[in-house]
This record gives C-alpha cells, sequence and structure tokens, in this order.
C-alpha cells in the first residue's frame, strides 16, 4: 500500500514538471550559459549587470584637458612641418583676429611655446618683433600695460614690455620725449594736457622706470 502511495506522489510531481511553462524556462536559460545557472546567485548576477553597464559609461567619458593637449600638439606638428616663420605661426593661428585678450588665449600659448621652438635663447625678441609688426609700437605697449593688470597675464606681459623697452632703448635709442613724439604721436603741449590716468602715461612712466633701473648712468 505504501509503494502505491509513493508512486502516486511520483506520477504527479512528473505532471507538475512538465506543465512548467516553457517559455518562461528558456528565457530564463537564455539569460545566462547554462554551466552557471544554478550556481550564481540572482545578487551577483545583478552586480554583472551593474558593471557592465558601468563599463560602458566609462568608455564613453571624455577628458576635455587632453583634448586641448593633444589639439596643442597638433598645431604645433603642423607649423614644424611647414616649416612657419614666427609671423606665418601668429597667422595661422589667427591671432591677429584676437582682440584685448590676446595674451590669455590657448592659442597665444601655442604660439610661443612654437616661437620657442624656432629661438630657444631669445624667444622674446622674435615675439615682440612679430608683434610689433602686428599693432605697432602705440597699441602694443598699450596692450602689454593693460595685460600687466590682470594677474593670470601680469608677469608674461612684463617679460615682453622689457623686450620692447630693450629695443626701445637700443634699437631706437629713444629716450623720454620720443615715447610721446615718435610712439604715440604727440608734442609736448598735447601731451602735458593727457590725464595721468591714461594707459599711455603708465607705459611712459613704465619705460622712465625701465631706464633707472637698467640704465642708471642716464639719469
Amino acid at each position: 500500500m505504501r509503494f502505491y502511495y509513493v508512486a502516486l506522489l511520483a506520477a504527479v510531481a512528473m505532471l507538475a514538471y512538465v506543465a512548467a511553462d516553457p517559455v518562461a524556462v528558456d528565457s530564463q536559460k537564455a539569460t545566462m550559459p547554462s554551466s552557471l545557472q544554478h550556481d550564481v546567485p540572482a545578487t551577483r548576477r545583478l552586480r554583472m549587470a551593474a558593471a557592465d553597464e558601468d563599463g560602458e559609461e566609462r568608455a564613453n567619458i571624455k577628458f576635455p584637458g587632453l583634448e586641448k593637449v593633444l589639439a596643442e600638439r597638433n598645431m604645433l606638428k603642423e607649423m614644424k612641418k611647414n616649416g612657419q616663420t614666427a609671423d606665418e605661426a601668429f597667422t595661422f593661428l589667427r591671432l591677429e583676429q584676437e582682440s584685448g585678450s590676446l595674451f590669455s588665449t590657448r592659442n597665444f600659448n601655442v604660439w610661443k611655446k612654437y616661437v620657442k621652438t624656432l629661438d630657444p635663447e631669445n624667444p622674446r625678441v622674435a615675439m615682440i618683433k612679430t608683434l610689433r609688426g602686428q599693432y605697432g609700437d602705440a597699441d602694443l605697449s598699450v596692450m602689454l600695460q593693460q595685460a600687466k593688470r590682470v594677474k593670470s597675464t601680469k608677469k608674461p606681459a612684463m617679460k615682453l614690455q622689457n623686450e620692447l623697452f630693450e629695443q626701445w632703448h637700443f634699437k631706437q635709442q629713444y629716450d623720454m620725449r620720443d615715447v610721446y613724439n615718435k610712439v604715440f604721436n604727440m608734442d609736448g603741449a598735447t601731451w602735458a594736457k593727457m590725464s595721468r590716468s591714461d594707459t599711455r602715461f603708465d607705459v611712459y612712466k613704465n619705460y622712465r622706470t625701465y631706464i633707472r633701473r637698467t640704465h642708471d648712468e642716464l639719469f
């Protein structure tokens, strides 16, 4: 009698298994290899899925700083390949289109690096030559004076201004009167009436300070 009940229970269990939804079983098997179906807990499978999604997100991360560095390298490589002069590189980088913010632009720093490869010993000499040709002494001296008022451009502007003053003194042999006569095209009377808050007057004072500091024998 006992054997009969055991056989009956086994038959019922078999029928219940066969009646199970085959679509659900198949879809479950399709989500993971059969060798892992019964060995990987559900929580671990969730972590694996999350890791896959995180990996996809990381693959799409961009690095703006790196992109800028690569862009600068490509520009430097292109200019070197073409054997461009400091003047040609200035035009290639479209720096003549920049306004008063010239010295803070990324392309100006690229140009500065390139000029240094042309003249490692005295890059500022070549830079001032190009800048004077582009803007003229009047505009350039004012641009440099204004750039000295900005923290981020103060140091490079001071170095370029010193180089400009060197060329004024040694090449043009400018004295103090030549600053307003030849640089700013003013006579003494007009200059005397100009506001002392004018940036051009700051240029004049800075040139005088430069001469006194470096060539005190003239005073």
